[in-house]
């Protein structure tokens, strides 16, 4: 899968998010990833037990329902195949031409990064949103988010919404760090919203149980499969027949 570095895509995203987000996924520019990626020098990977800001949720046992062979849609860019294996922290992907094995974080409750350590010290990877609509996997474009008691965690354009006891601040990371900037958020009904003036951002996404969505996720689920092996069977059948 293509990479590109962690900083140039924040800027791109920020420049991007200059209009309301009604959840769907922009158009990248030509040659780049419709996702926000992430790169530049190799650091240390964040700790497996480091929750982030978001206080006390099950970060193992998120991670633990992630193993295993899945087929995905729409994860690198919009109409991409992927077949990802997840074992430990680690996850091999095949687009159905390549095979590469990176990096697994999950940094977020609704919020994963995959990175490529380079040889020559650099690395370079890419942050996709995710959540668990009772045991199916919902990953790729497209927002989500958890309501965890009277806290909701929402993964919206390049970064995380924390709304807790009336308080709303938006969290992005860069380099193992989190930064929070003001944000504003509200849920009336099934429908939660959030804005903030940083990058000017306003998106929304409805509320099912405690899980949220934006359409354009909610309408892609991933499809677990028993290997690898068939994981890039059923891609190279997807792909053949476009």
């Amino acid at each position: 899968m293509t990479r590109t570095a962690r900083l140039v895509a924040c800027l791109l995203v920020a420049a991007a998010c200059n209009k309301k987000d009604d959840g769907a996924a922009a158009p990248a520019a030509k040659g780049a990833p419709d996702r926000p990626a992430a790169g530049g020098a190799a650091g240390p990977a964040r700790p497996a037990a480091d929750p982030g800001p978001f206080g006390a949720w099950d970060q193992a046992g998120v991670t633990a329902r992630l193993q295993g062979a899945w087929v995905l849609r729409d994860v690198s860019f919009l109409g991409s195949v992927e077949a990802w294996e997840v074992k430990g922290d680690k996850v091999t992907v095949f687009d159905g031409t390549k095979e590469e094995t990176l990096e697994l974080a999950v940094e977020a409750p609704c919020q994963l990064t995959t990175t490529k350590r380079n040889p020559d010290g650099s690395s370079q990877g890419g942050t996709s949103h995710f959540v668990f609509a009772g045991d199916t996997l919902h990953l790729g474009l497209g927002d989500a988010g958890v309501k965890l008691g009277d806290t909701v965690v929402g993964c919206m354009s390049n970064g995380v919404y924390l709304w807790k006891g009336g308080t709303c601040q938006f969290f992005t990371e860069m380099f193992d760090k989190w930064d929070a900037k003001e944000a504003t958020c509200s849920l009336a009904g099934d429908l939660f919203k959030a804005a903030n003036p940083t990058f000017k951002h306003e998106g929304e996404m409805k509320l099912a149980g405690d899980v949220l969505m934006s359409d354009q996720l909610r309408a892609n689920p991933a499809v677990k499969v028993k290997d690898l092996a068939e994981a890039k069977a059923r891609v190279t059948e997807l792909k053949a027949a476009k």
